[in-house]
């Protein structure tokens, strides 16, 4: 009878799988639990994670919860100390978000407990060293510099630097530089203790100071960085950031010593440990930035602690990136170096020629032009792959300007958007339209099916 039952549940769970479709993610608890009756634990693992995440994005902290216990116990019972230890970080971000920071600690500290112990067994073995550059085609960067990454600048500055903490799937956080954490003081207050083994390309140790120097460069009203408004929550950082106040000291983060980092927030911040993972929080070489000044990002002067370093830049044609030896991460990946081929180097139908003469190995297409989106995507349906990304396209109108001046226009040309077509003209089907409000799939906060009704004004 047992047996018999865990048949019916396999082919329930198959059922659930074949016929949902697109609507599959609407019952991943429900396909998880067959899966797991059925005694399919590896993939009812991945189905809980989703169950987790997408109850977690929507603020339904219980179900998250459960799908999240339930996968960490069938983690456990495989011994797949890794996934458990991202399951637990998830679970201890649910918690945070329900404001139970002890339950939340716990958690983090089940978590660290694990990744300790994955830092401390062999690492895994990688793949033969490559001796072929990879090279991906690729929108230049207009800095390298933290403190000013933004759009597709950001993707390269994460190559060169980590930060506390290191953005995982599902929305999540694990540890990086940071191998620990406490919060108290109701969520207020986060102390991390960074690891003593990282270093700098250049040899020299990575410490708190560090990252304290980074964040206040970054609030500092001088530097002028686009996105130093993301630290206002930290207690003290907007009145420095707006010139209320001149002395960086009164800003809410410390270095305690040279491995521990103080945070204080005005009040409780649920998103504070996803902060950790920007580019704006990542560390900079205090010690190289204030003796080169503006131009330690050059290459040759510039000094960084991520997987790779800045060999070369040649503005306008390529950058390249080379492994950096130093990189204290557990997998290290196979690749010597990573040639960035900047799309201002020629017309964009060079780059089909460049792909077929073996000169390309990625090409980005989101920034050509919906025909060549179209035309590259028929020629090598074969390597096309697509990946999600977190962001919204989106047209302005000037409101000042009739008709657009009036509410009630700007609402009507709203209703009347045919999304699925604006996306096939505009954007080469690339796309998915926004029917779930302006928030994008992935993110907290996201409606699935619900498109915006009007013009809020």
């Amino acid at each position: 009878l047992k047996k018999e039952r865990r048949v019916y549940h396999s082919l329930a769970a198959d059922w659930l799988l074949e016929q949902g479709g697109e609507r599959a993610g609407e019952f991943t608890a429900l396909i998880a639990d067959h899966l797991a009756r059925a005694g399919r634990a590896s993939e009812a693992v991945g189905y809980l994670q989703q169950a987790g995440d997408r109850a977690r994005r929507l603020y339904a902290h219980q179900e998250a919860i459960s799908a999240y216990e339930r996968a960490l116990a069938l983690l456990e019972d495989q011994r797949d100390e890794e996934g458990a230890a991202r399951t637990l970080m998830k679970l201890g971000l649910t918690f945070q978000n329900a404001a139970d920071h002890q339950r939340a600690q716990d958690a983090y500290e089940r978590g660290f407990v694990l990744w300790q112990q994955l830092a401390a067994a062999d690492h895994p073995a990688g793949l033969p060293s490559s001796v072929q550059n990879l090279r991906v085609y690729w929108p230049e960067p207009v800095t390298v510099d933290p403190v000013h990454a933004v759009d597709m600048s950001g993707a390269v500055v994460r190559q060169l630097f980590s930060g506390l903490l290191a953005e995982s799937l599902g929305d999540s956080v694990v540890p990086d530089v940071s191998e620990r954490w406490e919060v108290s003081d109701g969520g207020t207050r986060y102390l991390f203790r960074l690891r003593k083994d990282v270093l700098w390309s250049d040899g020299l140790p990575l410490t708190a100071h560090d990252f304290a120097y980074a964040w206040k460069r970054t609030l500092d009203p001088a530097t002028g960085s686009r996105h130093a408004d993301a630290l206002d929550d930290i207690k003290g950082a907007r009145a420095f950031r707006k010139s209320l106040v001149s002395n960086p000291e009164k800003v809410g983060m410390r270095a305690v010593n040279d491995y521990t980092l103080e945070i204080e927030f005005e009040l409780p911040v649920c998103y504070a440990l996803h902060l950790m993972a920007l580019e704006m929080t990542l560390p900079v070489p205090r010690h190289v930035v204030q003796k080169q000044g503006p131009s330690w990002t050059e290459p040759g002067r510039m000094v960084c602690n991520g997987p790779f370093k800045l060999q070369a830049w040649e503005p306008g044609k390529s950058m390249t990136l080379s492994r950096n030896t130093r990189y204290h991460g557990r997998i290290t990946g196979n690749v010597q170096q990573v040639e960035l081929v900047f799309s201002a180097r020629g017309p964009e139908h060079d780059v089909q020629s460049l792909y077929e003469a073996d000169l390309l190995d990625i090409v980005q297409l989101d920034t050509m032009a919906p025909e060549e989106i179209r035309r590259l995507r028929q020629a090598y349906a074969g390597e096309y792959h697509r990946r999600p990304r977190d962001s919204v396209w989106y047209l302005i109108f000037d409101v000042n300007v009739p008709p657009f001046d009036q509410p009630r226009v700007r609402r009507a040309l709203c209703q009347a958007v045919d999304r699925e077509k604006l996306v096939q003209l505009s954007r080469g089907g690339l796309d998915l339209p926004a029917t779930g409000g302006f928030v994008p799939p992935g993110m907290p906060g996201h409606c699935p099916g619900i498109a915006l009704p009007y013009d809020p004004q």
